[in-house]
């Protein structure tokens, strides 16, 4: 009988598989109906507005830009408003201390704000 191996990149495609197929599954909103149900498309026709705090200011108009294109709002909805701002390692610390944390952020110094708790 002989035995069969798995090679470096044969582990790393099935462990990346795994991995993505798993935090794709962690998205999911128990309990969330279908989007073609009634309740799914009023609260897709709700404007709301995602706010992004980004630690470089010259990445902002690319945001902007991105923001913009026909693919991306076909992928959020036409009705998703994006507010950038460029924040500082320490004003975004205080954000997040008062409570009033941003959607999500993008450069920026994670490990830091993790180190301080």
């Amino acid at each position: 009988m002989t035995m069969q191996s798995i090679s470096r990149r044969d582990f790393l495609r099935t462990s990346g598989l795994v991995a993505g197929t798993a935090a794709l599954a962690a998205c999911a909103v128990p309990g969330a109906e279908p989007a073609g149900s009634e309740s799914g498309d009023s609260m897709a026709a709700e404007p709301q507005t995602i706010e992004l705090a980004l630690g470089w200011s010259n990445v902002v108009p690319a945001f902007e830009e991105i923001s913009e294109l026909e693919s991306f709002k076909n992928h959020v909805g036409e009705d998703t408003l994006f507010e950038f701002r460029s924040v500082g390692g320490e004003d975004l610390l205080a954000v997040l201390a008062a409570g009033d944390p941003p959607d999500g952020g993008s450069n920026v110094d994670y490990p830091g704000f993790w180190a301080r708790g």
